[in-house]
């Protein structure tokens, strides 16, 4: 208290600081003190901002005295403030920034940090009687938006890599919360995070740790979001499935109509995107890659074993599945049972008329060549030029075509009895009825039965 008194007061006369200071220890607490308030204009104050501490309880004009104090047990005044003298004193605690009002409450422009804490004030009532209040508020810096920075293998794959985060910040005295995907990170065994909440750690990440990371830095005045980094976890394939069309169950044998359509659809979950090969049959790879396979109009070549193999380049994992595609030649099913009845028949129809015709033709030919071979005269066969005859009575015979014959002629085959009856054809007398009667027809003298004859016709006649 000598160091309070012995310190200039502009404005105070030495029986006046006395006076106060005899206040401060005779009557600390008095009735009216109860009566006196302060009510800070906000108890959570942001650097920068004005703060107004108002009396409560002190009638305008009805004071002769009003001092200032910052912290506890009034000993750094503010300001003080005489009406007899209508002078303002500035003690050791005055900034510049602070002023008086007229009804004795303080007025701080653009707190600071170094602003926060208690505040008391004294008055001294005209009519003698000393009153005091304390009160106080918390000065806060609005937190400066924090950087993020992600130290990680440059390939962050699933088991068998860490990562860790680490929250830069400019401010002092906040607090820092971790997000994934815009939501507040939970606990979990293989996360860990330093004793300030400045760093954050993944051990082995998994898949579920993939996702966009924040850092926000708070206050009681505000917060502060950093950028985000997307943290990609590489993994899989997973268990490959194959489906005919998408959304389909997975089915490991499938059968499919002859000339049909066929769309295969292989699908693994992977990060990045898992690569594709189908085969056929284990052995021969198909021309098609990717997790598609069409066929336009399946064949009965393409029946049997379909194998897709998913791999992983930065994983260097591999999976694959098989499906067996069964090829059937059933009509389509949208005819009719008349139709498909008349297909059947006209089938067997055309069957049976094929196997007539082959058996025709094979034993028609050997029955021709067979009789050919009968009528080979002395053992000789017929020569070029030759060919069989058939005469008028029906007999065969091997005659020569007549070669260089006349223009403007017919000529006709006759029996030799054919000219006997020059106006029709030859007569052949009965059978003789007498059984002793030994003489031959016409046709059985001819000296040249099997000879040719040609005899010129008129074509007008």
């Amino acid at each position: 208290m000598l160091e309070l008194m012995d310190t200039p007061y502009r404005g105070f006369s030495s029986w006046k600081r006395f006076l106060l200071t005899a206040s401060l220890l005779t009557l600390w607490s008095l009735t009216g003190a109860a009566q006196l308030t302060i009510i800070p204009e906000t108890s959570i104050a942001v650097v920068g901002k004005d703060v107004l501490l108002s009396l409560h309880g002190l009638q305008e004009g009805s004071y002769a005295s009003v001092t200032w104090f910052q912290g506890i047990g009034f000993v750094r005044s503010i300001l003080s403030y005489d009406t007899e003298t209508e002078t303002v004193t500035e003690g050791p605690a005055f900034t510049s920034q602070e002023f008086l009002k007229s009804n004795g409450s303080l007025i701080i422009k653009g707190v600071q940090l170094a602003d926060s804490g208690k505040y008391g004030v004294l008055v001294n009532s005209k009519d003698g009687e000393l009153m005091s209040a304390t009160q106080g508020f918390q000065v806060y810096e609005m937190p400066s938006k924090p950087s993020l920075i992600m130290d990680a293998p440059p390939e962050v794959i699933e088991f068998q890599s860490s990562v860790k985060f680490m929250c830069n910040s400019n401010n002092v005295d906040v607090n820092i919360s971790w997000f994934l995907n815009n939501h507040e990170l939970q606990p979990s065994p293989h996360l860990s995070l330093s004793s300030d909440n400045k760093s954050l750690t993944i051990h082995n990440v998994t898949r579920r740790d993939r996702g966009y990371y924040q850092c926000e830095v708070w206050n009681l005045v505000g917060l502060q979001s950093s950028d985000d980094i997307n943290l990609i976890v590489y993994y899989g394939p997973d268990l490959v499935n194959i489906t005919q069309e998408s959304g389909s169950s997975v089915d490991n044998s499938m059968t499919i109509k002859l000339g049909s359509a066929l769309t295969l659809l292989c699908r693994a979950a992977s990060q990045p995107v898992a690569q594709y090969r189908w085969s056929l049959n284990s052995t021969s790879s198909l021309e098609q890659s990717g997790s598609l396979l069409t066929i336009e109009a399946v064949t009965w070549n393409h029946q049997g074993t379909y194998t897709c193999l998913a791999w992983n380049n930065l994983t260097q994992l591999s999976r694959s599945a098989t499906v067996t595609i069964n090829v059937v030649g059933v009509p389509d099913s949208s005819l009719s049972a008349g139709a498909i009845a008349g297909i059947v028949i006209g089938a067997l129809v055309a069957a049976a008329f094929f196997i007539g015709l082959v058996y025709f033709l094979v034993f028609g030919k050997r029955n021709t060549e067979k009789k050919l071979e009968e009528h080979t005269q002395g053992g000789m066969t017929l020569g070029q030029s030759e060919y069989v005859a058939i005469d008028t009575l029906g007999s065969q015979r091997f005659t020569t075509p007549v070669k260089d014959l006349p223009e403007g002629h017919i000529y006709e085959n006759k029996a030799a009895g054919y000219y006997n009856n020059p106006c029709g054809p030859a007569s052949f007398p009965p059978p003789a009825t007498d059984p002793s009667h030994q003489k031959e027809s016409d046709y059985e003298t001819l000296s040249s039965p099997y000879e040719d004859t040609y005899s010129t016709l008129d074509p007008s006649t």
